[in-house]
């Protein structure tokens, strides 16, 4: 597995300035955005160029994308606009663009995400990848003292064993992308010891195991651990845990989108985190912004993805 030899990332404004970086010294990135007549995509889509962080490619309906750039105060000039009205035919049209190598990273717009994940992993297109398409999404809480990647919190609503070490194994080649080059890794459960009554605890243990015994690389895995004992646990609490993850974790592990989705949205909403996320497990990686989301984390998910998918492209060449 190929990981980045850059210093690791600890905070949202790094990761933007990594991007940006990353784009003067090598070239702007270009992203598909699928079905574009959005105003929230299509604001992605400006200050992502504007950031020099990448160009859009946007496939849709002209005429509603022309008018809502009017709207904005997007020049027409400055912007690719491939017309096709019908929303499957734009979102498959926007999915060979990635395919035949003309964009490093898909940007979904105002198609269901279940249709445009079926493109990606049709055998008609060549992006699917050897594992389960899961959600990581990378958190800059004030407080914490780095960077917090979590998964699932979009994309499989339980995951059983099998499929969440496929999660987790994504989740780590996204903290590979950040720099981090052995990830501390908490699988998360209500509890910090194994409980007979809580399958999702002896599944933490086994794949706790699993790590310790090199099966799962490039990760420190431990676990049951619960939230607390992962991110702040006090000196005494770690030292009876006994863990180089308890209090110091950079990505947790789920087990339901649910839980996921609850404490991204919590520590989003509650501690104001800059909040950035994508979709792994294909040959590129996919960007999401929804209306909920600032300018600033909309900008934070799009350098997260220029950053993922030039790590795909590195370690694919090794």
């Amino acid at each position: 597995m190929y990981i980045s030899d850059f210093r690791p990332i600890r905070h949202a404004d790094q990761l933007m300035q990594r991007a940006i970086e990353l784009t003067q010294a090598t070239g702007i990135r270009t992203l598909s955005v699928a079905v574009a007549q959005n105003e929230e995509v299509l604001e992605a889509a400006r200050d992502a160029q504007q950031q020099g962080l990448a160009r859009s490619i946007l496939v849709g309906d002209e005429q509603k994308i022309h008018e809502l750039m009017d709207s904005l105060g997007m020049s027409r000039g400055d912007y690719e606009v491939l017309h096709e009205p019908d929303i499957d035919a734009a979102a498959s049209k926007a999915v060979r663009l990635a395919d035949d190598g003309h964009a490093d990273v898909l940007m979904k717009g105002v198609v269901p995400t279940a249709t445009l994940l079926r493109l990606v992993l049709s055998r008609e297109f060549r992006l699917r990848g050897r594992s389960i398409l899961s959600h990581t999404a990378i958190l800059d809480v004030p407080g914490y003292h780095k960077l917090l990647g979590l998964t699932d919190a979009g994309m499989v609503p339980k995951s059983d064993l099998r499929q969440r070490i496929d999660i987790l194994r994504n989740a780590v080649t996204v903290m590979h992308a950040l720099g981090i080059s052995r990830p501390k890794v908490a699988m998360i459960a209500a509890v910090d010891h194994i409980n007979l009554a809580m399958p999702v605890s002896m599944e933490a243990a086994i794949i706790a195991k699993m790590s310790e015994r090199g099966q799962i690389e490039g990760a420190i895995v431990d676990g049951p651990m619960s939230f607390d004992m992962a991110t702040c646990g006090t000196p005494a609490d770690i030292e009876d845990y006994n863990s180089p993850v308890a209090g110091d974790a950079d990505l947790l592990v789920v087990d339901t989108l649910e839980t996921g989705n609850i404490l991204v949205k919590s520590l989003s909403v509650l501690t104001r985190a800059v909040f950035g996320g994508v979709i792994v497990g294909a040959r590129i990686p996919l960007s999401l912004v929804s209306r909920s989301d600032s300018a600033q984390n909309k900008m934070t998910s799009i350098a997260l993805s220029i950053l993922v998918a030039d790590h795909l492209k590195l370690g694919a060449a090794k």
